[in-house]
């Protein structure tokens, strides 16, 4: 009779076991990342730039005072259109530090594995190869890098990109919007996914409606934030980095207008040994995405950004950059094999084990996964300096106005007034860098606080308050140095 009992629940439990493989996945990488991103915070290894900019915003946020960054010289937005923060400040109420933001951006990536069932589900693929595609995207090396590069509000859109398509599949109208109108808040730039999505909502999967109110809400979305509140929030009245693309011309149409007369400049860009390796490194571990050419059109504004710019980080696999392409490459993975099965429904399973081994190897390659053959001390421990360190920040006031190392501000910045060192003695990362507005004022801290083996590269700063009668040293340890203003 029991092992009658024990075959009927085995024939019970038999359907469930794809879903059951999600979830296990999803849970072991939220488990797994959340455990490395935060060993790597305990060990003073997250900079002030972004880490502690967020924190320090959200924080201010959440005590309704004005989010004027001392880490940046800037209002919080007029850094970026990061409005999608506000609705982050109620969890700073419940848990008011900034290792929440680490574990929720672990959680954000997190979400997208269940998500790419899901929709594998809605376009009519089996469970198993549903729960094998899911799998692969966890182990996409981006996906990893976006729990390593900490947090940043863009990051919020990578779930609420994936719901949008999804939504999308079920015919939701005001879910698709709703969703797309979050992704808008994230960021100024995710206008650039959200317009083609738009576009190729109205197109691909002729729902016209849909797709031109998402398309002209992005539109409309972009205007506003590059035109009215960005310049608003500016101390100088004018977008803080569009000299990233210098080269092509002068403001947005300029820059446009720039790419569209060079095209032999674009190609010999594009050709780039390192822009190709990135292309290269978002695409190859999921190739069923070159099955679903129209959906990767979604991601050509964003990623274009990405490529002409200046600024190397934008087309590194390392950063936040990625996020909106790892997205769409994720989405685009599953419609090409939808694509495949209803021309050649037999290939389907051996296409997901191919992409399930490319995925594996790209992670093992080009991914800080503890599998990954790269050793450059992406998750430091650091455990005897921290120690110091700790004891050290136990000492300083949690009012106090404080001058510290990037690594260590990280730690810091839950307070109205917190700099990275060298600045407020110079002007260092700060307010438009070499711009007209006010310089910070050194007079407004009362606590240094650095390792010495980075205050090398500022002798000729520290030095003098090292000796000042001004200023005492509380701690002076290979570990870490404190000085307080007497």
């Amino acid at each position: 009779m029991n092992s009658v009992r024990g075959l009927v629940s085995v024939r019970r439990l038999r359907p469930r076991l794809p879903a059951i493989a999600v979830a296990a996945a999803t849970a072991l990488f939220i488990v797994l990342y959340s455990m490395l991103v935060l060993r790597r915070y305990d060990a003073f290894n997250y900079y002030a730039f972004d880490l502690g900019i967020f924190d320090q915003g959200i924080w201010l946020l959440s005590r309704v005072e004005e989010p004027f960054i001392t880490l940046r010289g800037l209002n919080l937005f007029g850094d970026h259109s990061s409005y999608i923060t506000v609705l982050l400040v109620p969890l700073y109420w419940i848990w008011g530090d900034v290792r929440l933001l680490l574990v929720v951006t672990v959680v954000l990536i997190g979400a997208g594995i269940p998500l790419v069932y899901l929709i594998a589900r809605a376009h009519g693929l089996g469970k198993w190869v549903g729960a094998g595609l899911a799998t692969a995207f966890s182990l996409h090396p981006a996906v990893a890098w976006l729990t390593w590069d900490n947090f940043h509000p863009e990051l919020v859109a990578f779930p609420l990109l994936l719901a949008a398509y999804l939504a999308a599949l079920h015919r939701r109208r005001w879910a698709v919007l709703l969703a797309l109108g979050l992704v808008l808040a994230c960021k100024e730039d995710a206008a650039l996914v959200v317009i083609p999505f738009g576009l190729y909502l109205w197109w691909g999967m002729k729902q016209k409606t849909t797709g031109w109110i998402a398309a002209g809400m992005g539109l409309l979305v972009a205007l506003l934030n590059f035109q009215v509140l960005l310049p608003h929030f500016s101390p100088t009245g004018e977008l803080l980095y569009a000299d990233r693309y210098a080269q092509w011309g002068d403001g947005f149409l300029g820059i446009l207008w720039g790419v569209i007369s060079r095209p032999f400049r674009v190609v010999d860009e594009f050709f780039e040994a390192d822009r190709i390796r990135y292309l290269a490194q978002m695409l190859l571990p999921l190739p069923a995405a070159l099955l679903a050419p129209a959906v990767l059109l979604v991601a050509v504004p964003i990623t274009a950004a990405n490529l002409f710019t200046t600024f190397f980080y934008q087309y590194d696999i390392k950063y936040h950059y990625s996020v909106y392409l790892a997205a769409i490459v994720g989405i685009a993975a599953v419609a090409g094999v939808a694509r495949l099965a209803r021309r050649r429904a037999h290939l389907v399973p051996p296409a997901t084990v191919m992409v399930l081994a490319a995925a594996l190897v790209g992670n093992i390659i080009a991914s800080p996964s503890p599998i990954g053959l790269s050793d450059q001390g992406y998750w430091p421990d650091g455990a005897a300096e921290r120690r110091a360190i700790e004891a050290a920040l136990d000492a300083i006031p949690a009012d106090a106005a404080v001058s510290a190392e990037a690594t260590i501000a990280a730690h810091l910045s839950q307070r109205r007034s917190i700099y990275e060192f060298p600045s407020p003695f110079i002007r260092w990362k700060w307010g438009t860098l070499d711009g007209p507005d006010p310089d910070p004022d050194p007079d407004d801290v009362d606590w240094i606080v650095a390792r010495p083996s980075f205050l090398g590269d500022w002798r000729h700063i520290i030095d003098p308050l090292l000796a000042s009668s001004g200023w005492e040293t509380v701690i002076r340890s290979d570990a870490v140095v404190v000085l307080r203003r007497r």
